[in-house]
């Protein structure tokens, strides 16, 4: 703060907008600090104690209030890897599977970056206990102001419209240097802003976060329905839009299919169109049942446009694995990462022309026909850029709700259905396709009959942050019927397209978010890319090889993210502690 050096975090740096390594700041790369996982799930106990001062026991207390059985203390350099492995060998020494995390697809990913963003848990059983930010327990961390706190609800009430009791406050504790130990702070700190904006309002932007609770659920064995020779019938118009049709039904309206609301939130995916992972003994078997008999209502149609022999291929397009858990499906079998989770790898969302859109469930369930246009037309877009479109829906939404009410999700987040990934402003031609009509029409027509886009001082916001990529914008500021052409200037894009911080928020949250940010740093010592905050200056940005030298807050917000000032490991909060009020 001293010599106004800005700071960047990273732990597994799966950020799409590179919001972990921003160019010319000071680097705390998380990954060497101190692990928590590996001594495995606390199980609570139910006793009449009160919550300590200490707020020891508040985990568990928290736990225990919303019907979950234990806790694990995740460190801020850990990885889903650790998490799950460090679970997994827990239940592997019990007579039984006992616990199961609520987490990220891939096991590089970080549970802290992931989580600050919303935490999308499609193929980990999100649909039926949230998403990551409503797993969360307590938080450990350092501020801008180099004070270190933990905190974390301590009351709560009933919430007769969610899974999760209602938070009504939130208490904190720093940590005392001279005794080594947890104790009331000297200084005012706002812990109930602290839990509202951490959770859900992006990582980066609030301080380091070293550690984590987390809950735990009761184990339930996983059985992964994998359809990938149903996308070979995709080619075929009538065949696409019977599979979209049913995928709508199973997960948002699955009355039509006289399948229980309960047993629907029992699967879910992440961007796979042609998987799905359903949670509990059979679970996996009434969707392949469901499927059979779905076709089997549709065979006379299908029959117009596919042979007999095709059709009954189509209605066993899937097939079923049953494992323990995800792990045990997407395991390494070989070479140094033999044993961890599998990874997605390299991934071309970060810079591709795609927006995150979220689709509200009302919308699909009122609009069916549209929905299902709309699925199969970007499915279409996307497969002939990438050879498949299988990555062109995010279904890790439409299950419970879970919200305390007290955390950042925007709206759009909470009451999606899915997350369109939506292939938007790029050269179909360059594809070998006609622009769909429908996703043409996303702007202009689709998104003014999902969202309220009456007030022109308020725009509601409707993207979905987790991985949101450097080419996301919302549409033009003067015309929100229209999306942000991708061959303007990064600067034309910027001053006259609606950041991305709004797109995801809405005007009015993200004003309660940045009001908080210049509170918890008014010297914006972490104004990480396209984080809270970082937009206030970006439409000042100079083109390059402008002859001007750049303001003070010119280069805050440069998306380039090749080099660093100096970069840190760190394995102690002390240590990171002074160099904040040194820095």
């Amino acid at each position: 703060k001293e010599h106004s050096v800005e700071v960047s975090v990273k732990n597994s740096g799966h950020s799409y907008t590179g919001a972990s390594t921003k160019k010319d700041t000071l680097h705390l790369n998380m990954r060497s600090y101190q692990k928590h996982s590996s001594k495995g799930p606390i199980v609570c106990q139910q006793d009449d104690t009160t919550i300590d001062d200490a707020l020891n026991n508040q985990p568990c207390k928290l736990a225990l209030a919303r019907n979950k059985p234990a806790v694990i203390h995740v460190g801020g350099g850990e990885n889903w890897n650790m998490v799950y492995g460090n679970v997994k060998a827990y239940n592997e020494q019990q007579d039984t599977y006992m616990y199961h995390a609520v987490g990220g697809s891939a096991g590089s990913v970080s549970p802290m970056g992931w989580t600050w963003q919303g935490g999308l848990a499609g193929n980990m059983g999100g649909r039926m206990y949230g998403f990551g930010v409503d797993q969360v327990l307590q938080i450990e961390m350092i501020l801008p102001s180099g004070l270190h706190i933990k905190f974390g609800p301590t009351e709560w009430t009933d919430n007769a419209d969610a899974i999760y009791p209602k938070t009504t406050k939130v208490s904190g504790v720093c940590f005392q240097e001279d005794t080594e130990t947890w104790g009331s702070c000297q200084e005012d700190v706002n812990f109930d802003d602290l839990w509202f904006v951490l959770r859900g309002g992006l990582g980066g932007s609030w301080g380091v976060v070293l550690s984590v609770f987390l809950q735990l659920h009761p184990h339930q064995p996983l059985e992964l329905l994998a359809g990938f020779t149903c996308e070979a019938f995709m080619p075929n118009p009538v065949a696409r839009d019977i599979y979209m049709r049913f995928i709508i039904d199973y997960y948002f309206d699955s009355s039509e299919l006289g399948v229980s609301k309960d047993d629907s939130i029992k699967c879910g995916a992440a961007s796979e169109l042609f998987s799905s992972y359903c949670y509990g003994e059979g679970a996996g078997d009434l969707f392949l049942t469901t499927w059979q008999n779905y076709i089997s209502g549709h065979n006379q149609t299908l029959q117009e446009e596919l042979t007999i022999e095709e059709v009954n291929s189509y209605a066993g397009c899937f097939f079923k694995t049953e494992v323990n858990d995800k792990t045990e499906a997407y395991q390494v079998l070989e070479g140094p990462y033999k044993g961890r989770a599998g990874d997605d790898g390299l991934n071309p969302i970060g810079t591709a022309p795609i927006q995150n859109i979220l689709i509200p469930k009302k919308w699909i369930l009122d609009n069916k026909d549209k929905a299902v246009s709309l699925m199969g037309a970007n499915y279409v877009a996307t497969a002939a850029g990438s050879g498949s479109g299988a990555g062109a829906v995010y279904f890790a939404f439409g299950g419970v709700e879970a919200s305390d009410q007290a955390n950042a999700l925007s709206e759009a987040h909470r009451n999606a259905g899915f997350m369109l990934l939506a292939l938007v402003n790029v050269p179909y031609d360059a594809l070998g396709i006609p622009i769909p009509p429908i996703l043409a029409s996303l702007y202009s027509e689709l998104l003014p009959e999902m969202y309220d886009m009456t007030d022109s001082n308020s725009f509601p916001g409707y993207y979905g942050s987790n991985h949101a990529g450097q080419a996301s914008l919302g549409p033009l500021r003067s015309n929100w019927t229209q999306s942000c052409p991708l061959d303007w200037t990064e600067k034309e894009r910027n001053d006259k397209c609606i950041p991305l911080q709004e797109a995801i928020y809405g005007t009015e949250l993200l004003d309660r978010l940045e009001a908080i940010k210049e509170a918890i740093d008014p010297h914006y010592m972490f104004d990480c890319n396209r984080c809270i905050g970082n937009n206030r200056a970006i439409t000042s940005q100079p083109e390059p090889g402008d002859d001007d030298e750049p303001g003070d807050d010119d280069d805050s917000n440069s998306g380039a993210t090749a080099t660093t000032t100096a970069s840190f490991l760190f394995t102690g909060a002390a240590a990171l502690v002074s160099l904040l009020i040194v820095f």
